[in-house]
């Protein structure tokens, strides 16, 4: 700074500039420190000189955090930064916090930095926070029947179990579907668990899945596809012999079962009739009755023939017209009446049994 100049003479116009100097260096501490020049001529002016001070203040330091972002439910990760504006070899270490836990709800939280350092005090701190964001947490869904096989008009559980692919546990709902077709929906519990009860499947295989829907910490699924196979009642008939050779005067026995499937509800009622006069059948018991639980059943079929011993009665399975004498028999189901000796249809394969008089 100079004083005194006349005229149009700046500092520039003096003859020789003078030279200053402090006892400051660039690592001095803060402080104050004074300041001297000397060394100017001009022949205009008489040149004196007053002391100054040098004052060494704070440099300005940034630390900066990074941006993250994480699942609900899982650790915080290591945040990172940045720090700007050390000198003279200075070194800091930054540091991060938030407010967010590993069970805090989705949505944004701040991270804020912090640093350290031996020679922090030399430094003005300013600070830029970071934003967490948490996201919602992913889910699987695994379904299950209470039966893979179930009869028509019988009721079928479907459980839906939701799991969190982090912690904690998902609420909300559970959408059951047939293919594209809605049946029906259920909440989950606080186990993370759905059912839904229907007796509404029409016969035959459907292909079911269980779709959560979501809530605010985690997002939807949905499971692979569970097949169901529903069974119309039906039932069939089944001999345990397909031969029996009996001489005159001798009995024979055949085990006659009824398989219901599908929950077949009904009786089958066995009766014989228009029996050549040597031979006789009855059945033991002579009518079986299903309830609906698929359970086998069986009659026993007695086959009695009568004379001297001299000649042979044959009972065998026959697919064609038999060619000897035919034992009537008339097999009866509610609004079926089946002619032959134990005749019946099944899978389109058409048995027959006969008795020859030899």
């Amino acid at each position: 700074l100079y004083s005194g100049l006349v005229g149009a003479d700046t500092a520039a116009s003096l003859t020789t500039q003078p030279t200053c100097s402090t006892t400051a260096t660039s690592t001095s501490t803060l402080g104050s420190y004074p300041s001297t020049c000397s060394g100017a001529v001009d022949s205009n002016y008489t040149i004196s000189y007053a002391a100054g001070t040098v004052t060494v203040k704070q440099a300005t330091l940034t630390v900066t955090a990074n941006n993250a972002t994480r699942a609900y439910g899982t650790a915080n990760p290591t945040f990172t930064g940045s720090v700007q504006g050390a000198v003279n070899g200075d070194t800091f270490t930054e540091s991060f916090s938030t407010t967010a836990t590993a069970t805090s709800a989705v949505g944004t939280y701040s991270i804020v930095p912090s640093v350290a350092g031996t020679d922090l005090g030399d430094y003005t701190v300013t600070t830029t926070n970071g934003t967490l964001t948490v996201t919602k947490a992913a889910t699987s869904v695994a379904l299950t029947s209470s039966t893979a096989n179930a009869n028509l008009n019988a009721h079928v559980t479907f459980t839906a179990t939701v799991t969190s692919q982090s912690t904690g546990t998902p609420s909300g709902g559970v959408q059951f579907l047939d293919g594209s077709t809605v049946l029906g929906s259920g909440p989950l519990n606080n186990n993370g668990v759905a059912t839904y009860t229907t007796s509404s499947l029409t016969a035959g295989l459907h292909k079911i899945t269980a779709v959560y829907q979501s809530d605010a910490d985690f997002s939807g699924s949905t499971s692979a596809a569970l097949a169901q196979i529903v069974t119309a009642p039906a039932f069939s008939l089944m001999s345990s012999i397909t031969n029996l050779n009996l001489k005159a005067g001798q009995t024979g026995q055949a085990t006659i079962s009824l398989v219901p499937v599908g929950g077949f509800k009904g009786t089958v009622q066995f009766s014989c009739s228009g029996l050549p006069t040597l031979a006789q059948c009855s059945f033991s018991p002579s009518a079986l009755t299903s309830d609906g639980s698929n359970t086998t059943q069986t009659s026993m079929l007695d086959i009695t023939t009568k004379g001297s011993g001299t000649g042979t009665v044959s009972m065998l399975t026959h697919p064609g017209k038999p060619d000897g004498v035919m034992m009537a028999g008339i097999f009866w189901l509610p609004g079926l009446l089946f002619g032959g000796f134990l005749f019946w249809q099944r899978k389109k394969l058409t048995q027959k049994y006969r008795v020859l008089l030899i």
